[in-house]
């Protein structure tokens, strides 16, 4: 069983390689926490609050280390957006254009940092589905199996990189590429339809 506790963060004391509790791969670990620091990050980093959405969030860090797919979904808090731009308006969501200041993740482990690496102020797509802020666990299930299916075929158009949430009306935004095609309308169409069936 996966530990999801939130230690506080410390510096990494080299302790030699040794089996990650979380991946189980042999590598220099967190003497504290007994976790390699690329699953530190990946399990301490944001979570919304929102159980629906922080269990799509955290099945798809269980789902990383366990090798099962190859990208995790992040939460990632709305004001690390700027410039937010109104693109187009569908029969269910809004499409926005944005710039997100950390970025997604560029590399997952970089041997030279021991860190995370991130594609900084990297230009994103926001769909924010319309009354989404009640969603339910059944109805975000169905948007998970859509993402994952988009994480697990790299060459597929569109990748998701995780949600965010309006914190004003509380809808829930996934975050994806931006692309100067008009391939979003439909794709999100695609999904809502799922969500309304």
């Amino acid at each position: 069983m996966l530990d999801f506790s939130r230690p506080e963060r410390t510096s990494v004391v080299n302790k030699g390689e040794i089996k990650c509790k979380e991946c189980k791969i042999r590598k220099i670990i967190d003497e504290n926490h007994e976790t390699c620091q690329l699953c530190y990050e990946i399990f301490n980093s944001n979570l919304s609050g929102n159980k629906v959405i922080d269990d799509i969030i955290i099945n798809t860090r269980v789902d990383f280390v366990k090798g099962e797919i190859y990208r995790v979904l992040e939460f990632v808090p709305y004001d690390q957006f700027k410039n937010i731009e109104f693109i187009a308006e569908g029969g269910f969501s809004k499409i926005y254009k944005a710039i997100w200041v950390d970025g997604p993740i560029d590399e997952y482990y970089d041997s030279h940092s021991n860190t995370i690496v991130r594609n900084n102020n990297y230009t994103v797509v926001l769909k924010k589905l319309n009354n989404s802020k009640n969603i339910t666990s059944k109805e975000l299930n169905e948007v998970y199996y859509q993402i994952l299916s988009k994480i697990e075929f790299v060459d597929d158009i569109s990748k998701y990189f995780g949600i965010t949430q309006d914190p004003i009306t509380k809808d829930m935004m996934i975050i994806m590429p931006y692309y100067s095609s008009g391939i979003y309308i439909v794709e999100i169409s695609f999904l809502i339809n799922i969500l309304r069936t």
